[in-house]
C-alpha cells in the first residue's frame, strides 16, 4: 500500500485495507504484494462454548480454524511444536487463508482502531462480523474477527510504503445481537441518516430532531419515520411532499402557526 507521505488520513487506510477484510468472497483476499518477505502471522480460534452450542459441534465448525492455529494444540505436543503455526513468509500466510471456509463480510460491522501511526510504524486492529457460506453439509456460521496488524512504514521521497510485518487473526462466535444486526437487507448506505434495529433511546432521540423540525405530534412523526425504517433523510421528504401539496390537517401538528415551515422545507435541499 503506497500513500502521499504527508496527505495520508487514517480514512484513506481504512479504505485500502478493505482488500484485506473483503466484503464478499473469503478471507484469502489479501494481496500478497501488502505481506513482508518474512511477515508472521498467527490464528487464534475461541477458547469458550457458547451457551447452547454442543462441544462437538463448535469442534466441528472451528475446526478449519484449529488446524492452523497455535495456541490450541495438545498440551502434550506443544513444547515440541513451539513454533509450529507460526507463518513467517508471504507464501505460507497465503496459503493458510486459502484454506479458510469462503465467507461474506458485512463492511457496516467493522470497526477500525489505530492505536499507532507515526513515520515508522502503523499498529490496526480491524473487527467486524462475517458469515461462512454454506456447503452441501453446513448453516450459514456467523462468527466475529479481530484482525490485528503491524506495518512497517518506508518513505521514499514523497511516498510512503506500507507492508505487513506481523498479524494476528483471531475468530469467535458471533453473538444472537450481532448476528440480528448484521446482513441487513437492503444494505443501506454508509451515509445515510438511517438506524439499524434502533434501541429506544436512539428511536427518542430522532423522532425528537423530527418533530422539532416538521411540529408534527409524536404518533404522526414516528409512523412516517418507521414506513422508512427510521431513515430521517427520506421521512423529511416525504414530510415536506405531504406538506407542500396540502395532505395535512391542522390536527396532525403540534401547534397551529405553522408559517415558518414553508421557508425551511426545500424538497431540492433535502440530501
Amino acid at each position: 500500500m503506497t500513500t502521499e507521505r504527508n496527505d495520508t488520513s487514517y480514512a484513506d487506510i481504512d479504505c485500502d485495507l478493505l482488500d484485506v477484510c473483503p466484503n464478499e468472497l473469503t478471507l484469502m483476499n489479501q494481496p500478497i504484494e501488502l505481506l513482508e518477505p518474512k511477515s508472521a502471522f498467527i490464528v487464534v480460534p475461541p477458547n469458550q462454548i457458547p451457551k447452547g452450542l454442543a462441544k462437538k459441534a463448535e469442534q466441528n465448525m472451528m475446526q478449519s480454524y484449529t488446524m492452523f492455529s497455535r495456541n490450541m494444540l495438545e498440551p502434550k505436543t506443544q513444547m515440541d511444536l513451539k513454533y509450529n503455526r507460526v507463518y513467517k513468509t508471504q507464501y505460507a500466510i497465503v496459503g493458510v487463508l486459502s484454506q479458510l471456509p469462503e465467507s461474506k463480510h458485512d463492511i457496516r460491522t467493522f470497526n477500525v482502531d489505530v492505536l499507532k501511526h507515526d513515520n515508522q510504524t502503523l499498529i490496526l486492529v480491524i473487527d467486524g462480523i462475517y458469515k461462512e457460506m454454506p456447503c452441501d453439509s453446513n448453516k450459514e456460521n456467523y462468527l466475529q474477527f479481530r484482525r490485528t496488524f503491524i506495518f512497517n512504514i518506508r518513505n521514499v521521497d514523497t511516498m510512503s510504503h506500507y507492508s505487513i510485518a506481523y498479524e494476528m487473526f483471531s475468530v469467535s462466535f458471533a453473538s444472537p445481537e450481532k448476528i440480528k444486526n448484521s446482513f441487513q437487507t437492503p444494505i443501506r448506505h454508509l451515509n445515510q441518516l438511517s438506524l439499524i434495529d434502533p434501541e429506544k433511546e436512539d428511536k427518542d432521540i430522532i423522532r425528537g430532531a423530527f418533530t422539532h423540525i416538521t411540529q408534527l405530534k409524536n404518533s404522526e412523526a414516528e409512523s412516517r419515520l418507521q414506513r422508512h425504517s427510521w431513515d430521517l433523510r427520506k421521512a423529511l421528504s416525504e414530510f415536506a411532499y405531504e406538506y407542500k401539496n396540502d395532505f395535512f390537517n391542522d390536527e396532525c401538528f403540534m401547534k397551529s402557526d405553522l408559517s415558518d415551515l414553508s421557508s425551511v422545507l426545500d424538497v431540492d435541499e433535502i440530501d
